[in-house]
């Protein structure tokens, strides 16, 4: 099958996105490429030391998911940290790397919806490959 593809954003709900993604990959014996797509809006810095500065972080926070979810060799799987719409870099991606599956938390997946001005089943229809929103979980009392 051709690779699984993650969007994250870094959110508390990141970890059960991510290992959905994870299952995913390893049930259908394929790769994992995991994307991180950012703005560039520097305050007072340079763009250049603003994306380094996005990127490390980027880097810093998946590298404790990393951690957090064992992810040492268990599939394989790379990281990037893109410039661009979420939108625009996952259809990018989806057509560069042949990938055959999205996996997307519910929250950016909102996002995406409303920036395009869409609905779930128009942003889902109009998919090229099948898409698994990830819910958001409810806080623990």
């Amino acid at each position: 099958m051709d690779p699984v593809l993650c969007a994250l954003d870094f959110s508390e709900n990141s970890p059960v996105v991510l290992k959905a993604a994870v299952n995913l990959a390893a049930h259908f014996h394929t790769r994992l490429i995991v994307l991180y797509a950012y703005r560039i809006i520097p305050e007072n810095e340079t763009i250049a030391d603003y994306r380094r500065t996005i990127v490390k972080k980027a880097q810093e926070n998946f590298a404790q998911l990393e951690k957090k979810l064992g992810l040492n060799g268990s599939i394989p799987y790379e990281f990037r940290a893109e410039v661009g719409f979420l939108s625009d870099r996952i259809k990018s991606s989806v057509q560069a790397n042949r990938v055959g599956f999205v996996v997307i938390g519910q929250r950016l997946a909102s996002e995406i919806i409303e920036q395009k001005g869409m609905t779930l089943e128009g942003f889902i229809g109009q998919a090229p490959v099948p898409v698994l929103i990830v819910p958001e979980m409810q806080a623990q009392p």
